[in-house]
């Protein structure tokens, strides 16, 4: 085009995408104004030397590419956080340093970019202006090599159910049940096996989710009443870097139930390429045993003498109110071991059956003993307690 204009504007326009290129024609460019149609910005759209800042009041942009505005001064002499409409670009580590290490993500942000936070060592934490459940997508490596990476204790990075990466150490990594899509880039090499358990709430595994993970031997989807669509899987989930083949040539995709009886029907892309190969199989039987780490077997009663369900439910890790609600989530209440895996399962207990059970206690001298009803994968289990008074009492 070769313009020489100091601002364009396209808010008037109806674009959706720039594509690469577009506009590399101008020169002395400093500002550009968006149209609030825009949903996509490629690599090397924008990177004109001069620019300096980009406008899109209103728009609703799903992507901006790594490299959308490189070479630009935009870039080279960034002073603070970048944010284009809805998208958080890019953070400047000399502020989020000069913040203590945090970052703020504004109010109306739903993405944050491929890269945006990558090599910025003194990001180590994300505010959110609004919470965290307005963001619906995270780029690819978007926190690598950031100090949330290292500031990360259990090595999950999650954003309103987006697993950005997993930077633990783990060879069977247990993927948090509130993950509901893992993103591009999530899992990297040492990892053997990822499990999603049977209160998953997976929904979408975006392409690429494991190119890096070389060592993997097994990605087991435990979901209960899991179908093959409603996981999402996208085409590329399983490819490596080139999108020409699967991440390593050995590893399985184990389904559950449903989702693993219409693969052959219904599978496309990446799982019908698997299934193809002999890569999909069908869930084993659960060898499952009451992790009595969690549940233990002996307990003492409070000063006041009050055992009852909540009380009982707190000394497993449960609250009160959770327990007053009816049903409750006990953490890793099962060792569970399936198809080669082991691995421990929450298990979600009812007020109702532990009543239950303590109202059916026996007594030995002062000693009572109960067994408490419960049930996984279809077989039941007989917790066994012995409840002793409280030591003021005798």
């Amino acid at each position: 085009m070769g313009e020489d204009t100091a601002a364009i504007d396209l808010s008037g326009t109806e674009y959706k995408y720039i594509a690469e290129y577009a506009l590399s024609g101008y020169k002395n460019v400093t500002t550009i104004a968006l149209p609030s149609t825009i949903v996509r910005i490629d690599d090397n759209t924008l990177g004109i030397a001069s620019l300096k800042k980009v406008e899109a009041e209103g728009a609703d942009i799903e992507y901006i590419g790594r490299k959308a505005f490189e070479s630009s001064v935009m870039i080279s002499g960034q002073s603070d956080h970048i944010v284009i409409g809805n998208v958080f670009y890019l953070a400047d580590n000399a502020k989020a340093a000069a913040d203590g290490g945090v970052v703020t993500i504004p109010k109306g942000v739903t993405v944050i970019a491929p890269g945006a936070f990558a090599q910025c060592a003194a990001v180590k934490e994300l505010k959110f202006e609004v919470g965290e459940e307005n963001i619906t997508y995270i780029g690819a490596r978007a926190f690598n090599g950031s100090g949330i990476e290292a500031a990360d204790e259990d090595g999950f990075i999650i954003v309103n159910g987006i697993l950005a990466r997993y930077t633990g150490s783990a060879e069977t990594v247990v993927v948090p049940d509130e993950v509901t899509t893992v993103g591009s880039y999530a899992f990297g090499r040492g990892v053997k096996n990822i499990v999603f358990r049977s209160n998953s709430q997976l929904r979408a595994i975006e392409d690429n989710a494991f190119t890096n993970a070389a060592d993997l031997e097994k990605i087991a989807v435990y979901k209960t009443g899991a179908t093959l669509e409603g996981l999402g899987i996208s085409g590329f989930a399983f490819a490596n870097a080139n999108g020409s083949a699967a991440a390593n040539d050995t590893f399985v995709l184990i389904l559950e139930g449903a989702a693993a009886d219409s693969v052959a029907e219904t599978a496309n892309g990446a799982v019908a390429w698997l299934n193809d190969k002999g890569r999909v199989q069908k869930a084993g039987t659960s060898d499952a045993m009451i992790n009595t780490a969690v549940f233990a077997t002996e307990y003492v009663a409070p000063a006041n003498g009050a055992f009852d369900a909540i009380y009982l439910a707190q000394q497993w890790g449960v609250t009160g109110a959770d327990v007053t609600a009816g049903k409750a989530a006990v953490v890793n209440g099962f060792t569970v071991t399936r198809d080669g895996i082991k691995f421990e399962e929450d298990y979600v207990i009812d007020r109702k059956t532990v009543e239950e059970g303590l109202g059916a206690a026996t007594l030995n001298g002062s000693v009572a003993s109960a067994t408490i009803a419960l049930s996984y994968g279809g077989t039941s289990y007989n917790l066994q307690i012995k409840v002793y008074p409280a030591i003021n009492s005798f």
